[in-house]
């Protein structure tokens, strides 16, 4: 029989009707459109690996063969933000895999689950079989998730963890078993990205809130897993004698300005024409949840789970790397709630066709807008110049690995790709694996995105090279013939005209080209022979 809104549910259609049949095949034909585009958004990005991603890598190597998790044997630094990350990674090498590929493979495998984990929870939340795929597709089409998917790093499996913790914290009475399975669940998410301890801490409130009978037990269930989190705190302790990882220390100690970089990067995701809609729609969809009796719980957990993490990412201010890299753990709730859209039963007929008219919208124009932004804006910026940067990164650091000994000291503001396929010793230039510059204040004055460093105090190290964030040309590129008369040439960033200041006053270093038989050319800062 129709529901009172006068739109038949699947349950409602007689599996053997035309029209039951014709409905399957919808909602097959979108699911599968979902997982195409993302399919294809991480074949256009696959070349691409962030180089942060190598940071990961060469803890986990230095694990595998018995140098502790640390970015140089013998110093005790945690930069790194996911232990579960990195002991995935440190099995890959261990299994003899190389870990670029194994880390976009585990994060292909995220974004799938990810996708179904959203759709089956619309579908328990009471949305239409079709009006979950849809909003599917939403999250399928999205950019910042097809190209996080395959950049090397935890982010798309932490949004995993993170949602399926919250689908489950959305589930009305549950049981014993449930409750530790929904724990277990956000403890993961801790253990992949650091701010997914506050959701489960967090999660302590709606638990004790569906507990009807036993709240006690309730709250011991879902406490108990947190015990791999007390023990990974100790060992912290123990191991690295610091109460947060050494990254935590570079974020803080912004101000305001750090709020004000945040609120920028907010900005730029809000203002950007493929998340606008979405968030336009995804608001009404929470209001038409929260009409809803089984729907009013998910509606306020991921809505509220949305504003918490937005604020997060505020006061951290956002990340160097942009891309939205900070804004794929909302998509999935971002997505439900637009899902909620699809309610079946509870609204009047007129009401429930503009809501549903409104979600088929706003996920078209949201997913081609999307899939036209990765294909002819960021594609075509990286094919020009990230593939170059990371190229160059690459190549210095397997270079330096087959002519340097193996104690020669390097600087370098990129402190992943040149460190972990050089294997050398490394001072991290902005702290992230540096105690001693994790722990200095920002610079009052340094424009652009907040960053920490010290020139001075690398330079009292003397490191045999210093290596400049941007010191890789191609064959043919003109600008390598004007580093030894313009060396501003290298200098970008403020740290680096910084150090360009320092350098020339200390006189202890000159400009080296490493050509490559290609005919590339990379310029390094060698220290002179005394």
């Amino acid at each position: 029989m129709p529901q009172a809104s006068g739109f038949p549910t699947t349950r409602s259609l007689h599996p053997g009707t035309p029209l039951a049949g014709r409905r399957r095949w919808a909602v097959a034909c979108l699911l599968a459109l979902a997982f195409a585009a993302l399919a294809y958004g991480c074949v256009l990005w696959w070349p691409r690996t962030v180089d942060d991603a190598f940071i990961v890598f060469r803890y986990a190597r230095n694990l595998v063969v018995g140098a502790g998790p640390n970015y140089n044997p013998g110093e005790r630094v945690e930069g790194y933000t996911s232990p579960a990350w990195l002991l995935l990674t440190a099995a890959a090498i261990g299994a003899g895999l190389d870990p670029v590929p194994a880390s976009k493979a585990l994060g292909c495998a995220s974004a799938g689950m990810l996708l179904l984990a959203l759709y089956l929870s619309l579908r328990r939340a009471g949305a239409l079989d079709w009006g979950a795929a849809t909003a599917t597709v939403l999250l399928g089409t999205s950019f910042v998730l097809q190209i996080w998917t395959v950049a090397g790093l935890e982010t798309v499996a932490y949004a995993l963890l993170l949602f399926v913790g919250l689908a489950r914290l959305s589930t009305e009475s549950p049981t014993g078993r449930q409750i530790s399975w929904t724990s277990l669940a956000l403890v993961a998410a801790a253990l992949t990205r650091p701010e997914g301890l506050l959701f489960w801490v967090l999660g302590f409130l709606p638990v004790a809130m569906s507990a009807r009978s036993d709240r006690w037990r309730a709250l011991r269930s879902y406490a108990l897993p947190g015990l791999v989190l007390a023990a990974h705190f100790l060992f912290r302790l123990a191991y690295y004698a610091a109460p947060f990882p050494n990254t935590y220390y570079v974020k803080t100690g912004g101000g305001v300005r750090m709020w004000l970089q945040g609120l920028h990067g907010l900005s730029l995701f809000v203002r950007n024409p493929a998340h606008l809609g979405w968030l336009l729609a995804s608001a009404v969809g929470a209001g038409t949840g929260f009409m809803g009796r089984a729907s009013r719980r998910p509606a306020a957990i991921m809505g509220g789970a949305i504003a918490l993490h937005l604020l997060y990412v505020v006061t951290v201010g956002d990340d160097s790397l942009r891309i939205h890299r900070f804004y794929v753990p909302v998509l999935a709730p971002m997505a439900f709630l637009v899902g909620l859209l699809f309610l079946g039963g509870e609204a009047k007929r007129g009401t429930a066709t503009i809501l549903r008219g409104l979600g088929v919208l706003a996920v078209a124009l949201t997913a081609s807008v999307s899939m036209w932004t990765l294909r002819h804006e960021l594609l075509p910026a990286m094919n020009e110049g990230m593939l170059v940067y990371q190229e160059g990164n690459v190549r210095l650091g397997r270079y330096l690995a087959r002519t340097m000994d193996p104690s020669t000291w390097i600087a370098v503001a990129s402190a992943g790709a040149i460190p972990y396929y050089s294997g050398l010793p490394t001072i991290d230039m902005y702290g992230l694996n540096d105690r001693h510059i994790a722990r200095r204040p920002f610079l009052e004055r340094a424009p652009g995105v907040l960053m920490k460093w010290d020139n001075a105090y690398v330079l009292s190290r003397r490191p045999r090279l210093i290596v400049p964030n941007r010191g890789y040309f191609e064959a043919g590129d003109g600008r390598a013939d004007l580093v030894p008369r313009r060396p501003e040439v290298l200098a970008a960033a403020p740290m680096d005209r910084d150090l360009l200041e320092r350098l020339r006053a200390d006189g202890g270093y000159g400009l080296s080209p490493i050509r490559f038989e290609d005919g590339a050319v990379f310029w390094v800062f060698e220290l002179k022979a005394r």
